[in-house]
């Protein structure tokens, strides 16, 4: 045995789960892994299980290099459910792959250690259930020799900065820390569908499940917003939703009672337990006049939610990102300049983003890790303007300097802490999806600009880094 009896504990707490006992059912789990080797060894450093959801499936992909090694693959490949797959990696310190095994060494007590976090924070920004099971292994001291592996994968015929890089780029937190860390996520089996429409007094509100999962266990909770107050609250029965399937998706709708205009907070129900909250607006009469200007041109934000690698698209053109940040700005009732899409101006910030009241967010934008030099020349940047500002007799304005990365939040976590301490609001890709959806709501630059402000300056005074693994709601 190779796991103590409270970690035992937690990992049956989490394999009973209801959502996550239904996807470890389920063939189609994806894994990832990043292995180093010792002697004629590879030992995996970092790892990830993502559960069956409603996501679509990641791409297979491979990297064998002379000292470090990397894939994902889909669990089926291996015959096996995700249950023996966690039990044989537990049990038996071997961690299979198609066509082998690498090794999945337990602590230095010859046992393998469990964490476990119901609701991540970061799934909790997306409006969505997500579960975190990690499971602890060796030390990574020893293991994981830096800075060599990191000039081996610069010299890779697909180069990478580092390894950390090359981690997200398999969908593995960064390697780093005193352990080993293989995390497995549970995600949701339902989600609310982004798109409402309201006529003739009736709201249809869509929804989707995953494919073999009983739909008369599923149940809907609305809020019905008016004018910024809760004009209703119901819930929809698993009997009043009607059912269809659509590929490996069964695809539901809801009708409820709203007039035009409304704002309606959808949360859906599994088995009794929440899975998923999205607002709705009724995009002939939305309570934000920009975001209605815009979707006259972009409808559903379906390039914006593109450009900034929602839904799936790859992040990989930090100049798509620029324009959409600045959009988005907008949206949020900025008043935007958009610099670096100009040749002549790309040594100027991406973006500066203005309140009515004329305080500004200096905002540069990325679709990777934060740079030390990129958040250094960032912060020399908003104190020229802070001192243009005073010269020019403005000394109420107020200069927030900003990172934009279209990473997940625990993907760039170093580089956050280190950013933070220096003063610098960063965004990441959760705090980006809550954004977006507030964008149906009425802009008020004004209280975001004070509220990212407030949110900053308790986070400089903080010792215990765990809370700076999201940005709250700031709308």
């Amino acid at each position: 045995m190779t796991i103590g009896e409270q970690d035992r504990e937690r990992l049956e707490t989490f394999l009973a789960a209801a959502p996550a006992l239904s996807m470890l059912q389920r063939p189609d789990a994806t894994i990832s892994y990043v292995a180093t080797r010792q002697g004629a060894d590879f030992i995996v450093v970092g790892a990830t299980m993502r559960l069956s959801s409603l996501e679509n499936p990641r791409h297979n992909a491979t990297f064998l290099g002379t000292a470090v090694r990397a894939g994902r693959f889909q669990l089926s490949e291996l015959g096996i459910g995700a249950a023996e797959f966690l039990e044989a990696a537990v049990q038996t310190s071997q961690f299979k792959i198609p066509g082998g095994e690498l090794k999945f060494l337990p602590g230095d007590s010859g046992q393998h250690g469990c964490g476990l976090m119901a609701l991540s924070p970061q799934g909790l920004q997306m409006g969505k259930r997500v579960g975190i099971l990690t499971i602890y292994g060796a030390t990574v001291h020893g293991r994981v020799s830096r800075p060599e592996l990191d000039w081996e994968l610069k010299a890779a015929d697909q180069p990478y900065e580092d390894l950390n890089e090359f981690a997200s780029s398999f969908d593995i937190e960064p390697i780093q820390g005193h352990t080993i860390a293989f995390n497995v996520m549970s995600q949701p089996v339902a989600e609310v569908d982004p798109v409402m429409t309201v006529e003739d007094g009736k709201a249809v509100i869509g929804l989707t499940l995953l494919d073999g999962l009983p739909q008369d266990r599923v149940s809907l909770g609305i809020r019905v917003l008016q004018n910024g107050k809760v004009a209703d609250r119901r819930s929809v029965a698993t009997w009043d939703i009607l059912w269809r399937q659509d590929g490996r998706r069964l695809c539901g709708t809801a009708s409820i009672p709203a007039d035009r205009g409304a704002v309606i907070h959808a949360v859906v129900v599994y088995a009794g337990v929440a899975q998923h909250e999205r607002l709705l607006v009724d995009g002939a009469a939305s309570q934000n006049p920009q975001r209605v200007v815009f979707e006259a041109f972009d409808p559903n934000l379906a390039m914006l939610r593109q450009f900034l690698g929602s839904g799936g698209e790859r992040r990989d053109n930090a100049r798509k990102v620029e324009p959409a940040i600045a959009w988005l700005s907008s949206l949020l009732g900025f008043q935007v300049m958009h610099l670096g899409g100009v040749e002549q101006t790309q040594d100027a910030v991406d973006v500066v983003a203005s309140t009515p009241a004329g305080h500004v967010a200096l905002i540069e934008c990325t679709t990777g890790i934060l740079k030390t030099d990129k958040v250094g020349n960032l912060l020399a940047r908003a104190e020229m303007v802070r001192q243009s500002l005073h010269k020019a007799g403005s000394t109420a304005a107020k200069v927030m300097p900003v990172m934009v990365t279209t990473m997940p939040r625990s993907h760039v976590q170093p580089g956050v802490e280190a950013a933070v301490s220096a003063g610098v609001l960063v965004i990441c890709q959760e705090d980006i999806e809550r954004q977006l959806r507030e964008t149906v709501l009425k802009a008020d630059a004004e209280a975001l600009y004070s509220r990212a402000e407030a949110w900053l300056a308790r986070a400089q005074g903080r010792s215990d880094k765990s809370h700076w693994l999201q940005l709250p709601d700031l709308s």
